[in-house]
Parts: structure tokens; sequence; C-alpha cells
């Protein structure tokens, strides 16, 4: 039997709901809104957590710190030297390597060929050479140079000593092969590696190096230069990040520009020749995207639940900050990101882990191939409303910079192949006087294989010009043969196949 109490506290209640209807109500509606809002939050959180566990079923490293590395004794790690420790330790500042710039304002204002920067390294899409002459002249001003000669390439190579007790500190990676840099995984996205610039000039320095000792007619020193820029992308290998995959292809870039360079002008000796064809061969550019998208993941998830595990307020703060949708959030931004519910964070990062299962399912490190036909369900290039693009704004601002590298990882691979296919055509028309009427004429010996277009899924196009020149290319993103035409004064985006920009140049009868 029910206590006069508990009927009296009913009775009130029916007659508070008759006699406010619009507020009971009300009150009901939000309540209810609370419970569904608690619902999705929780389902949101469960799938989540689902996929997490059957990730790591599957192996999948989701966080940053699953990358952590043994120490290696500092005898054996490169990044122990004395010059490598003080790039790690200084976030600012100029490095090793570094190339002087124009100055802003002032007298003595350096006057350089093009704007503010160095001179060019050369271009792999359109392909301007290595020009000494205009780095003569730079040397010149910037001071590492006392006077000019009539050899472009002596002076070079002699301002170049400006960096001699870097380089001689540089190649002792031939007894420190491996490089660690101390790195606190715990910090996802703000992780800093303040050195990676470092390693970029350095891999330039060495390049121009490289380029001035073939035209100076000493293929042996530029082979050691080969093989001391090629080191600044191998002991970059185990760097955790997509960015870090970046500035490892910049690095290659380089150097295939003066290796090309060399080529076109057929300045290597056979013997080097033959060395940089293999070391080209060595270099598996698919493992490196399996790794940098594998780490891009845990680099990803690391900030997410980073973010979750903060305040509201430094929530709303940070996310605002690091997606840019303003330098200095004010208050009213912060909040709109503080209110996001935890829910939205989960559904993003659900959606971005299998879009990079996807990617990473389109690439076989056994054939070094990438499958650009893949499905990707997680990513359309249809139209997306609005509400899909809010609700998974997380994936949406993270998932460009995921497509860009891939395509700029597409144009590495097939520039890798051309270099690769342009030294055994050296090396064929070094031993039989003439290059070759197909690339089906290459034997084993020269090349094992010949690799694959990886848009045609066919070999390269190659055409010979004579007997003293040829034309190689793939057909690039729009998958049509245009005929392997560098278009001048064309944007490198815009340019139509994936043209090998070195070959020789054409005999004048």
């Amino acid at each position: 039997m029910k206590s006069e109490t508990l009927q009296d506290s009913g009775a009130d209640l029916a007659l508070f709901r008759r006699r406010h209807p619009w507020l009971t109500a009300i009150v009901s509606f939000v309540a209810m809104c609370v419970v569904v809002f608690f619902c999705l939050e929780w389902r949101a959180e469960q799938r989540w957590q689902r996929y997490a566990a059957e990730a790591r079923v599957r192996g999948v490293k989701l966080m940053l710190t699953d990358f952590a590395q043994p120490e290696i004794p500092d005898e054996q790690n490169f990044a122990a030297l004395p010059m490598m420790r003080k790039i790690s330790g200084d976030a600012g500042g100029n490095g090793p390597f570094y190339l002087p710039q124009a100055k802003d304002a002032g007298a003595d204002d350096l006057v350089f060929p093009k704007g503010n920067q160095p001179p060019s390294f050369g271009d792999l899409k359109r392909g301007p050479n290595i020009d000494l002459a205009i780095w003569q002249d730079y040397f010149h001003q910037t001071g590492f140079l006392a006077e000019k000669s009539a050899d472009p390439a002596r002076d070079v190579l002699q301002a170049l000593e400006h960096f001699a007790p870097e380089l001689r500190e540089w190649s002792e990676w031939r007894t420190r092969p491996e490089c660690r840099f101390p790195l606190d995984l715990t910090k996802g996205i703000d992780l800093r590696l303040p050195y990676r610039t470092s390693f970029v000039e350095a891999g330039k320095v060495l390049t121009l190096r490289m380029r001035a000792h073939l035209v100076s007619g000493d293929s042996p020193a530029a082979y050691s230069d080969f093989q001391d820029a090629l080191q600044a992308y191998r002991l970059l290998l185990a760097e955790p990040s997509l960015i870090s995959g970046l500035v490892r292809t910049s690095i290659l870039h380089t150097l295939l520009d003066g290796v090309g360079d060399g080529l076109q002008n057929q300045l290597w000796g056979p013997e080097e020749l033959d060395r940089v064809q293999s070391d080209l061969s060595s270099i598996r550019l698919m493992d490196d995207w399996r790794f940098a998208l594998a780490s891009e993941r845990a680099s990803f998830n690391t900030t997410v639940e980073s973010w979750l595990n903060t305040s509201f307020r430094e929530r709303g703060r940070t996310i605002a900050e690091n997606f840019g949708f303003v330098v200095r959030p004010d208050d009213s931004t912060v909040l709109i990101f503080q209110l996001c519910p935890r829910g939205v964070f989960r559904d993003g990062q659900l959606r971005m882990n299998r879009y990079l299962d996807e990617l990473l399912a389109r690439i076989d490190t056994r054939s070094q191939t990438l499958d650009i036909d893949g499905p990707t369900p997680s990513f359309t290039n249809g139209p997306v409303d609005t509400s899909e693009r809010l609700h998974y704004f997380l994936f949406f601002m993270s998932v460009g910079i995921c497509r860009k590298a891939e395509s700029r990882l597409i144009f590495s691979q097939t520039i890798l192949d051309e270099a690769r296919l342009a030294c055994a055509l050296e090396r064929f028309r070094v031993k039989h006087g003439a290059y070759p009427e197909t690339l089906a004429e290459l034997p084993p010996e020269i090349i094992a294989a010949v690799p694959i277009d990886p848009y045609s899924h066919a070999p390269y196009r190659y055409q010979r010009a004579g007997s003293t020149s040829f034309r190689l290319y793939g057909v690039g993103e729009n998958r049509t043969d245009d005929g392997g035409q560098i278009a001048p004064g064309v944007a490198d985006r815009k340019q139509l196949d994936a043209v090998w920009p070195y070959a020789p140049l054409p005999s004048v009868p």
C-alpha cells in the first residue's frame, strides 16, 4: 500500500503537468535530448573502441608511442654527433648547411638572380639544369668566394669549402649507420623535428658539390657526394609522420636533379654510373610510403586522444589554432569547438583510420607498386552535403594532406623509375655506341626488369631520337599519352605527361 506522502507527491506532479503543459513539454523534450545525446556519445565511443581493438589484433600501431625504438650507443648513432645534437636542440637559428638568402633592406643587400632565394638546384618537371655560373655569382656575392675565375665548377667547389668542417662530420655516417633523435612521441602533431630542414639543406649542398665534381671531370668524387646526399634521405627513414616522408622525397628530388644533370651531359664514369643505378634500385619508396601513412595514423590518433583528455576550453583553442581557422581565436570561436561533442571527434577519428586502411591496402611492398585504382569508400570525389562535412570536420580537415602526399609519392616513384632507366640507357650507349631502339633491348645485366608506369600499368614510353638522344616519359595523372612534351611556361602541376627532363640533347647535323 502506497504511503500518503507518495500519493500526495504524485497528485502534485499530475496537477503541475495539467497546469503547465508547455513547461512540462519543454522539460520532457530537454530530458529526452540529454538521453539521446549521451546514447549517441556512447555509441560513437563504442564504435571507435571496437575498431581500435580489431586494429590492434591486425597489428596496427595506433599511437605514436607504438613507434618508439630502442636506444642505440652514441658511437653508432649519427644523431649523437655534435652538429646533430646542436640542431636537434635548437628550433631556431640557421642550420650547419644554411645557404644565405638576400637581406631585407640596407645598402649591403645581396642581389640574387631570382628573388630572395639562392639559385635553382634543377627542376624535375621542366628540366632546367643546375647553372654553375649562376652559383658562382651567388657565392661571390655571399662572400663564400673571394674572386671569380673562368672556371665556375672549380669556384663552386672552392666556395663549398665554407662547409668543410660540417661535411667532414657528415661523412661519419659511414661509421654511424643509424640515426635516432630523442623524440617525445606523446605530442602528436605538436611533435617538433627541427633538424629536418638541416637534412634538406645538406642534401642540396652535397648535390651541388656532386654536380661541380662531375663538370670538373672527377666522377669518383661525384659518386662520393652522391652517397653522402643519398644518406640524407636514408637517415630519416625511421622518422615518424607524413611530413617527414615528404621531407625525404624532397631530398630525393634534389638528388635526382643532380644525377639527371650529369646523365644529360654524359659526365658519369662507367663504374660510378653502375653504382648510381644500383643505389637507386635499392630505394623502396613503397616501404617508405607505408611507414609514412602508418605513422601519420598514429600521430593523428595521439593528437585526438590528447584533445579529448584536456579541458573543454583548451580543446577548443587548440583545434581552432591547429586547423587554421583563425590565427588568434576569440572566445566565441573557442566556445564553438569546446561545445563540440566527443562523438564528433570519435566519428571523425574512425573515418580517418578507415581511410588510411584503404590507402594502405593499395600498397604492395613486395612488388613495390601502388594500385591507384584501389577503392577508398571513406572518401569520394563527389559533392558532400554540409551536415556531413560538419559532422566529419576532423576527417575533411585532415584528409587533404594524405591525398596530396600520395600524388607526390607517385610522381617520386615515376621519376625514380625514369632515373634508373636513364642510367641503364646510358650504360647501353657506352657499351654499344647508341641508345636502344626499345626498352625491351635492355639486357638483364644492365637492368633486371623494366619498371612499370604506375598510371598506365605498362612500361614507360620510350622513343629513340637518332643515336644520340631519346624521349622517356610516363602518361601522368590524366592517363593519356600526350606525346611526352614539356610545355614551356606551364606550371608544374599542369604538365600533362611525367617526362624525364634530362635526356641528352640531340646532336646537330
